[in-house]
Formats: structure tokens, sequence, C-alpha cells
């Protein structure tokens, strides 16, 4: 961007310079403008464009009737925008500048282009500015005792203790006791369908267990086995019971 500023610059400069009637030292040059912008882009408009140009120049150089016309359009084509400069000369041929840029770098390339056309109309730049009247000295001091200021340790805030990373580990490792207790119904341990419960208890670490359960079961009534018999059943059982557990499920 730098070496298309410059170049636009120069070569701007180049074209007012050899077409311009030489200017007093109290008159700065200026120049008339015919600015557009077409299609969808989303460029500044003239107000903001006119801010860009006065801005490098220290002062609005556009008037309604000047020897030199600018002239800016923007235009969109596909996913570019198109910048065209003209600068013309009392009637004479324009000198022609194109420079584009993505769409959405069209800030970007409005600010190039205000540089290119704020050099083009004055390459001499803004105006120096009177250098302000010295200062008065300043009125002396009455000389008074050093006043000496006690100095303040800085206090670093205090840091949360951190816990022990073995101890952390271990309570998560720690072996747990682990109670159980369900409600049973099964078919085939005695005659007839049997109702039971079982109940344990049992050492849990990490995702294993293992468990000591006891197990009873009994038939809720009589069991007809003939014509003439009828049977009652009641099983216990007892096991150690090594499990795995993961999630809800073991």
């Amino acid at each position: 961007m730098r070496v298309v500023l410059r170049s636009l610059a120069c070569a701007f400069a180049f074209v007012l310079g050899s077409r311009s009637a030489p200017c007093r030292a109290d008159e700065r040059p200026v120049s008339t403008l015919d600015y557009a912008v077409e299609g969808d882009a989303s460029c500044p408009d003239e107000p903001a464009f006119r801010t860009l140009v006065t801005t490098r120049l220290g002062r609005d150089p556009f008037v309604s009737r000047a020897p030199s016309s600018v002239r800016v359009r923007f235009s969109s084509r596909g996913r570019v925008v198109v910048a065209r400069i003209e600068i013309t000369e009392s009637g004479s041929v324009p000198g022609v500048r194109i420079l584009e840029q993505p769409k959405q770098a069209c800030e970007a390339l409005a600010g190039a282009v205000a540089a290119a056309v704020a050099t083009a109309i004055d390459p001499a730049g803004p105006a120096p500015s009177p250098s302000p009247p010295p200062l008065p000295p300043p009125p002396p001091v009455a000389s008074t005792a050093p006043v000496s200021h006690p100095q303040i340790e800085p206090v670093e805030p205090a840091r949360p203790a951190a816990a022990s990373p073995t101890a952390t580990e271990a309570a998560g490792q720690a072996p747990r006791v682990a109670l159980t207790a369900h409600a049973l119904g099964s078919v085939g341990v005695v005659p007839g369908p049997a109702l039971g419960a079982l109940a344990g208890v049992g050492i849990r670490y990490g995702a294993f267990a293992l468990h000591a359960e006891g197990r009873f079961e009994a038939t809720p009534s009589a069991v007809a086995v003939t014509a003439n018999d009828r049977l009652t059943g009641v099983a216990y059982a007892g096991a150690l019971v090594p499990c795995g557990v993961v999630r809800w499920f073991e």
C-alpha cells in the first residue's frame, strides 16, 4: 500500500505540476471535486472523503470553481472494489489512475486514494504552523525544608495453600465400605415361584469391589406337586462376589 501511495503521489504531483500555472507564495493550490460511490460498494461518502483529504493537508482544498478538478469513482466488480481517479487541469486530457482492493478493505482503499489526491493537489503538504511564543519563566519558589515521606514496603497477597497431590490422590483411591440390599424373585430354586431378599457388605476400591452376600428365598404359599401333596420351600445361600463397577452398573 505504501508503494501504491507513493506512486500515485508522484504521478499526480507531476501531472499538476506540469499543467498548473505558478501560484503566489501566499496562495495554496485548490481544486474541484467530483466524487461518487457506484453500485453496492461500501465506501466512504463524499463528506467523509473530504475529511480524509482535509486531515492530510490541514485545510479543505476543494472549492466550487478552480483550474484543476479531481474526479473519484468507487465501483464494485465481483469481489473487489475499484477506485478510478482522474485529475484534469484546464480541460486538458486527464491523468488517470486505477486502484482495487477486496470489498471489505474499501476504507483502507479510500485512505490511500485520499492521500494520493492530497499529494497531487498540494505536493508541498500542510502549511507550517507558526511557532508558539516562548513561555514566561516560572516565578521563584521560596525554599522550604525537604519533607521526608515514609517508604511503604509492598505487601504481597497471601497465596492460597495448594492441596498436596499425594494427599488428593490418596483420598480419591482410598477403599470404601459398600452395602447392598435387593429384593428377589426366582423360579426353580424351590418348588414353585419364590420371593426373597439379598443383603451384603463389601469393600470398594476404585472401579472394583468384593462383596460377601447372604440370600434367602421362600415360597409365599404351599405349592401343589401332586393331586394330594402340597409343599413349601425355603432356600438359603451365601457367596463371596467380586464386582466391576461402571457408573450405575456392576
